[in-house]
Formats: structure tokens, sequence, C-alpha cells
């Protein structure tokens, strides 16, 4: 299956350097230079010095830290196209990487050929967007917030809650609000106790409901 688009480099973070989505890019595009960190920690170190024309993501390496990750892909790569990859559909990061700037997704369950299939898609233009995904979203933008069941936020619960769901880590906001590291903790932990939540991610589309952070 051949693809117009040539690629110069590309960029797999993934949790088995062997597996599939470095098989295929590598199948696929072999003339183009493939980068494979050892490890998150570096990744956005790579990206930034490369700049590859492509950049895969598995998201079980990121967890709750996808909307972070993207928004510093896109300042250390602008141009770059970045995709991202999971094992399962119902996958509540896929919403929030496609929302954060992802172009498109991939799973990693399919045959290797419908793999490669949607990934030319994607670098086309015209990304593939399942049934489940397009629900999920549907259903996202169209539930009203309900507060009835929550205990209500202070307001600087509610400023760190944005600020958490901006991308900003713990230390910067620490350092924006002027408090302490232990500060930030504490107020994480009675912000995602009144939430019900258990991840930046969750925090992510908590922030969106509220309107604390754009669309």
């Amino acid at each position: 299956m051949k693809h117009a688009k040539k690629l110069q480099s590309i960029f797999v973070l993934e949790d088995n350097p062997a597996s599939i989505l470095a098989n295929i890019a590598a199948s696929q595009y072999p003339n183009a230079e493939l980068f494979q960190p050892n490890s998150v920690d570096n990744a956005q170190k790579i990206i930034k010095k490369n700049k590859p024309d492509l950049i895969i993501i598995d998201l079980s390496l990121i967890d709750d830290e996808i909307t972070e990750f993207i928004n510093a892909v896109k300042i250390n790569s602008p141009k770059s196209t970045c995709v991202v990859a999971s094992h399962i559909e119902e996958d509540k990061e896929l919403f929030l990487a496609l929302k954060a700037g992802a172009k498109g997704y991939l799973l990693k369950d399919k045959e290797e050929d419908q793999i490669l299939k949607h990934l030319i898609n994607i670098l086309d233009g015209q990304p593939t967007v399942a049934p489940a995904i397009a629900y999920q979203m549907l259903g996202y933008f169209h539930r009203q917030p309900n507060f009835e069941n929550q205990e209500a936020l202070s307001d600087r619960e509610s400023e760190i809650l944005k600020l958490i769901a901006s991308g900003h880590k713990r230390a910067s906001v620490a350092e924006k609000l002027s408090i302490s590291l232990n500060t930030v903790a504490t107020h994480l932990k009675t912000i995602y106790r009144k939430l019900n939540i258990n991840s930046r991610a969750e925090a992510t589309m908590e922030a969106l409901r509220r309107g604390l952070i754009k669309k």
C-alpha cells in the first residue's frame, strides 16, 4: 500500500520497540529515519531536536499526561503530524488526545493492513473515526453539566483545576500561585475527592464541562 506523501523522519513512542507500530512505520517508509526513545523522559528532547514528520504515541505509556504531552509536541515540533495508538477503542484518553491536537488514532488490536490503512488516511487528512469514538465525542459535547451531586470547589481549587487541565505540572502551578508543592498536592486530593475523579484526564474533562478552559 503506497502513500504519496514522503516522510523523512518518524518518531514512535511505544511500550515495545520491536512491536507493531514501529514495524509498520519502517516497512511502509523504509527510507525515513526512525526515532524510538527508550523512555518517556527523553521523548520531548528527541522531538524538539529532530522535528519528525510523523509522531506516533502509545497511550499506555503516557496515561493521564496525554494533554500535556501533546501540547509540548505542538510547541517543540508544530509541523509534525501527531497520532496516538491504543489497544481499546473505549480508551477515555483517545478523546482527550484528539481534543489536544492529535490528528487521529490507531487501534493496536487490528490487523497490520488495517492499521496501515488508517495511518495513511490520517496522513491524507482523512482520519477514520469509529462509530464508538464518534458516539463518545457527540455524547460528551451534548452532555450538560450536572453538579448537584458534587461538592462545590473553592475559588483556589477551581484555579488549580484550570491550570492542571491546561497542561501545567504541579511545580508550575505552585510557582504560578506562589504556594508550596505540598499545598498543591493537598488541593488536588481535595479536588479529586469532590469531583469523584482519579486522573489528570478526568480533571481536564471536568474543567471543560465547567467552562474553565475552552473547547
